[in-house]
């Protein structure tokens, strides 16, 4: 499996800050790119609130992975890469390690 190092993650609503920390806890750089500057004020609450929750969880985390908060597209956008797939299965393991072998993705 190939993790993106640059990583874009459009719409900072409710799934965004979530797909964020997930994406930054297995080393990418993520940018989190929305239109509205309130709803990317919220979402900061809600990447500190999935990051407690994968701590909580003790998902595994890689080194060098980080979130940029932005309500420029092309700067969100600009040097991330396609991985198409790659969301799924990532939470696909981490919910495997959550909630044990019982959980799974067809």
């Amino acid at each position: 499996m190939s993790v993106p190092k640059v990583a874009a993650v459009i719409g900072a609503g409710t799934m965004g800050p979530g797909m964020a920390a997930v994406l930054a806890r297995v080393g990418s750089e993520v940018r989190l790119y929305d239109v509205s500057d309130e709803i990317l004020e919220r979402a900061k609450g809600g990447y500190q609130m999935a990051t407690g929750a994968l701590d909580r969880v003790e998902a595994a985390s890689v080194p060098g992975g980080s979130v940029a908060f932005s309500n420029d597209l092309g700067k969100a956008l600009a040097g991330a890469e396609a991985s198409p797939g790659y969301l799924r299965h990532l939470v696909a393991v981490y919910a495997r390690q959550a909630l044990g072998e019982a959980f799974s993705v067809s």
